[in-house]
């Protein structure tokens, strides 16, 4: 399995997980998202928005798509992860 982390924004992370399915994604980021809370005792919160890789989408597009899961996640209550499809 290959993965890539990188800083997108100031407070923003992208992960890309090669050759996993969304279910699989989904749960790799609540892992992470619940470790976190768990090290920092809940004084940092992590949204995490998840998408599935298109081959007809622009690198663009697969940004504003994750930007919008992610987006979904903060409005929701933050602390969460979202799938967008």
């Amino acid at each position: 399995m290959g993965e890539f982390l990188a800083r997108y924004t100031s407070e923003e992370f992208v992960m890309i997980l090669k050759n996993v399915d969304l279910e699989t994604a989904f749960k790799r980021s609540d892992a992470i998202r619940l470790s976190i809370a768990k090290q920092y005792k809940s004084k940092l919160t992590c949204s995490f928005g998840v998408i599935e890789f298109r081959h007809d989408n622009s690198a663009k597009e697969i940004l504003e798509r994750a930007s919008d899961a992610i987006l979904k996640a903060k409005k929701a209550g933050k602390n969460i992860v979202m799938i967008s499809v």
